[in-house]
C-alpha cells in the first residue's frame, strides 16, 4: 500500500499533546474512502470539515474557525497549519 501521508509516521507521539483537525475541498462522501486508507496508516483526525459544510465554502477561513471551535481552540492563531496537498502526494497522482 502506498503511503498517503508521510507525516503519520510520528503521529502517535504527537497525539499525546495535539488534537488534529482536517479541512478539505473534498465532499464528505469522497472523504469516506480517503479516511479509511489514512486510518490504516495511523491518521485519524479528531474533526473533519469538508467542502460545503461552511456557508461560504472553500477556501473560506470559516473552515479553520469551525475546526478550532470544535476542538476548543479559542483563536485560530493558536493552531498549527500544514498545507494538505504537500502532505498527501498519493492523492495528487495515480499509484504506481
Amino acid at each position: 500500500m502506498q503511503t498517503l501521508i508521510a507525516a503519520t509516521r510520528g503521529m502517535h507521539c504527537a497525539r499525546r499533546v495535539l488534537r488534529v483537525a482536517s479541512s478539505t475541498g473534498y465532499t464528505r462522501e469522497m472523504m469516506r474512502h480517503v479516511l479509511d486508507r489514512a486510518a490504516a496508516q495511523g491518521y485519524v483526525p479528531d474533526h473533519l470539515v469538508c467542502s460545503g459544510e461552511t456557508p461560504p465554502g472553500r477556501p473560506s477561513p470559516l473552515m479553520i474557525h469551525e475546526a478550532c471551535a470544535e476542538l476548543g481552540v479559542a483563536a485560530a492563531g493558536n493552531a498549527l497549519y500544514a498545507a494538505g496537498a504537500a502532505l498527501v502526494p498519493a492523492l495528487e497522482r495515480p499509484a504506481d
